[in-house]
């Protein structure tokens, strides 16, 4: 995740015809990138996986056993923080590109610096092959609309902007560290004050 820079593609999950799919999908901003930060950080285990994360991102924690037949954005919306999933629980795991539920069967807590939530247009990411919601908080469809609209005033200024000036290197709404703009943080906090109401 250190390495990753706005523009990477990193593998996402998709629907597709067969149920589920794996695809790349554009890093678009990121709501935190924080090497230094020292953060608590939760490790689930598998049999065949290993995932770190913060404990209030976003984690699809399904019921054990075949996942065909469900939709991947129920299973995305249905995302809890990742501190309330627990050993015994399923996550959503990437196996020759198709999903499949593996039973976490270890759950630890470690400090360590580096906060890093890379936002994709999709709105997940697979990381050490365990399917990720790309948010925190409690509710990923909401945040999922939000980064959308986000992503569609972001690209609209920018094509305004650019054809105004004719200079390609123009970006409107993106700070150098490529953090969300405050301004879009006001937006984010607005939308929880509704969203927990």
């Amino acid at each position: 995740m250190d390495e990753l820079e706005i523009g990477d593609n990193v593998l996402t999950a998709i629907t597709a015809d067969s149920g589920f799919a794996t695809s790349f999908s554009p890093v678009r901003w990121f709501i935190h990138r924080r090497p230094e930060q020292l953060s608590e950080f939760i490790t689930f285990k598998t049999a065949t996986k290993s995932l770190k994360i913060t404990p209030n991102h976003l984690l699809p924690v399904v019921e054990c056993g075949s996942v065909d037949g469900f939709s991947l954005l129920n299973y995305l919306a249905a995302s809890k923080p990742s501190q309330e999933a627990k050993q015994g629980d399923c996550l959503l795991t990437v196996v020759n590109g198709e999903l499949q539920s593996e039973q976490i069967l270890s759950v630890d807590s470690v400090m360590q610096a580096g906060i890093y939530s890379p936002i994709t247009s999709i709105g997940n990411i697979v990381v050490n092959d365990v399917l990720a919601s790309c948010y925190t908080g409690s509710n990923h469809q909401v945040r999922h609309a939000v980064f959308k609209a986000i992503e569609f005033l972001t690209d609209a200024v920018s094509f305004v902007a650019e054809s105004l000036t004719s200079s390609n290197s123009l970006e409107v709404m993106q700070r150098a560290d490529g953090e969300v703009p405050y301004v879009l943080r006001f937006l984010l906090s607005a939308q929880n004050a509704f969203v927990s109401a």
